[in-house]
């Protein structure tokens, strides 16, 4: 059997059944004829249904379920990260890190390509809030990565120190909630850890400085500028937006505005990082998917084609519906990078 993709695992976990294959060509059909006046889908998540839930319903017991490169890539770090906050972790290096992290990258190539952003709200999969937020901010410190160029060996190296980075919190906490001795605590713990596996320099540093940012507002030590490591205003941006993302996601959505974390993030956070580090979130991409239905400027409705990447709010989109309503008469594809005076206004449905 054939590994689900997450989509598939989305609509178990929502109660949705699978279209069968000959209603895949009607469904492709339909999604590139919404009406005149589409309201947005609901968020998949909404029926609050849990996967095992979803699967006891169907009568699909585990064992019959090939468990997707993505889903177990996320429990190998988690279990990872549960091993390096006991004794077990005595015997882990960083390599190890690195390797998993490396699992976790290739099974998100593979599975979800440039729209990596839907890697943050998977269901849940036994992992706990801490270690949601740790997997989490590897994967978008990945991309912001990537985005800036870095080599491979840097991507991972990042990666693997995001995945760590909370470890030395006391449990039911990340570090990003602590303040005062308990931070300074906190972060020498982790650096602690981090060190035993044999952390390179550099990765050391970012963890120390996570929480520090460009304009001296950061703690323990109200760093500025330059004093802090592009490494470290990484990782402390990617702690951030993921929180972000996380804590307000279904409200973005509701409205149709895929985009706008990232537009809260820049808006909150324009003197507290440096620009360099603020554009790789721009750059990163992820989050108009292909399938998407969008409303241009211009009042008509489009389907994203693909995604430009270091464009990614001016995807190559196929005209579906004119701004009167109508179907165009001929093919209209738009690369909105060629196009100035359009822009996306909103995500009416999203892709799958």
């Amino acid at each position: 059997m054939s590994p689900l993709r997450f989509s598939e695992l989305r609509r178990r976990a929502a109660g949705q059944k699978s279209p069968a294959p000959e209603d895949q060509a009607e469904e492709t059909e339909a999604k590139s004829a919404p009406s005149p006046s589409p309201e947005p889908e609901s968020s998949p998540r909404s029926g609050g249904v849990g996967i095992d839930s979803a699967m006891e319903e169907l009568g699909i017991s585990s064992e019959a379920l090939d468990e997707s490169a993505l889903m177990k890539a996320r429990r190998d770090a988690a279990e990872l990260l549960g091993q390096l906050r006991s004794d077990e972790g005595l015997n882990l290096g960083w390599r190890d890190i690195a390797g998993v992290i490396e699992q976790l990258d290739s099974a998100m190539e593979t599975e979800l390509g440039a729209f990596w952003a839907e890697v943050l709200r998977m269901p849940e999969h036994g992992e706990a809030a801490r270690e949601r937020h740790a997997l989490n901010t590897a994967v978008v410190i990945l991309h912001l990565a990537r985005a800036l160029k870095m080599n491979r060996r840097d991507q991972l190296g990042l990666g693997a120190t995001a995945l760590i980075h909370d470890v030395g919190a006391p449990e039911g906490k990340d570090i990003g909630e602590l303040e005062g001795s308990e931070e300074r605590n906190a972060l020498e713990k982790t650096a602690h850890v981090a060190r035993r596996l044999g952390a390179p320099e550099r990765m050391l540093r970012a963890l120390t400085e996570c929480k520090e940012r460009a304009d001296g507002s950061g703690t323990p030590n109200h760093l500025r500028g330059s004093q802090i490591s592009s490494e470290g205003q990484l990782l402390g941006l990617a702690c951030e937006f993921e929180r972000v993302y996380r804590e307000q996601w279904d409200n973005f959505e509701s409205r149709g505005e895929p985009f706008a974390p990232v537009m809260v993030m820049l808006k909150r956070n324009r003197d507290r990082f440096a620009p360099d580090v603020l554009k790789a979130l721009l750059l990163a991409g992820g989050f108009y998917q292909v399938g998407a239905i969008v409303e241009l400027n211009s009042g008509a409705l489009a389907r994203v084609v693909s995604q430009n990447r270091g464009a990614p709010l001016r995807p190559l989109v196929e005209v579906v519906l004119d701004r009167h309503g109508n179907h165009p008469d001929r093919r209209q594809m738009l690369d909105l990078r060629e196009h100035p005076a359009l822009s996306i206004v909103r995500t009416v449905t999203r892709g799958g």
